[in-house]
């Protein structure tokens, strides 16, 4: 049986509560002031999710947990049911906040001083990350047309310095608009798959190709360039142990 919530009229009054989106706001500007920033709706949550949550409190105790399956789980089948993409288990890294994780993506992605754009307007959050982690932002407003906020594909491409960034979301947005042009549906991914298969036709071995696309595993190469109906055995036989990699 499918439960859904269906009470969204409930007026809960979250003032001295500690609430961010209340509390803060108004001692910040004032409670006739209507936060809108903060990701955090006022409907009371449903009743398995607090019937859970009673469970936790009777236990009464709150000491360090780790991530069961059923997390992992979720977020496959979420990924699996809304994108059609099955991803795995191991590619999943936990991160308590979207500001954190975005700081460790940028320290670990870029160097002090790349310039890193971000199309505005964003979550403020985003935009401080890439600025305490003293890194060079750069802005790329969007446009307003037939009241829809687009991309200003031109700006962004001349804002790409040499020491730009780019994040796969925007990679993929200039790669769809170019397809557009050529009327067809491509993005990175399948760029990847291309140049994969292309090295793999011109005699690249194999562990070279998954050097170059940055797999940890030999058997992901295998997929991006088709080893077995493209190389079939001629890549295959000198592939190691798997096992053993």
């Amino acid at each position: 049986m499918v439960r859904r919530m269906e009470n969204f009229n409930e007026i809960i009054n979250r003032y001295n509560t500690n609430s961010c989106k209340w509390d803060e706001c108004k001692e910040k500007c004032g409670k006739d002031v209507l936060q809108l920033a903060v990701a955090d709706m006022d409907f009371k949550s449903p009743k398995e999710i607090l019937e859970k949550m009673f469970e936790i409190v009777k236990h009464g105790i709150f000491g360090y947990t780790m991530l069961p399956k059923t997390y992992f789980d979720s977020i496959v089948n979420w990924y699996s049911k809304r994108y059609n993409w099955d991803i795995k288990k191991e590619w999943i890294l936990y991160s308590p906040r979207v500001g954190i994780g975005v700081s460790l993506i940028i320290k670990n992605m870029t160097e002090i001083g790349d310039s890193i754009i971000m199309l505005t307007p964003a979550y403020p959050p985003l935009k401080d990350a890439i600025v305490k982690n003293n890194r060079k932002l750069i802005e790329v407003p969007l446009i307003l047309e037939n009241n829809k906020y687009v991309i200003d594909f031109k700006n962004l491409e001349k804002s790409i310095e040499k020491n730009t960034k780019l994040s796969y979301r925007t990679l993929y947005d200039i790669i769809q608009n170019f397809g557009k042009i050529i009327g067809k549906n491509i993005s990175p991914h399948n760029i990847r798959h291309a140049v994969a298969t292309e090295l793999s036709l011109n005699g690249a071995d194999i562990l070279e190709i998954r050097d170059f696309l940055g797999h940890s595993d030999t058997r992901v190469t295998e997929i991006y360039i088709n080893a077995k109906s493209v190389l079939e055995k001629r890549v295959l036989e000198k592939l190691p142990d798997l096992e053993k990699l």
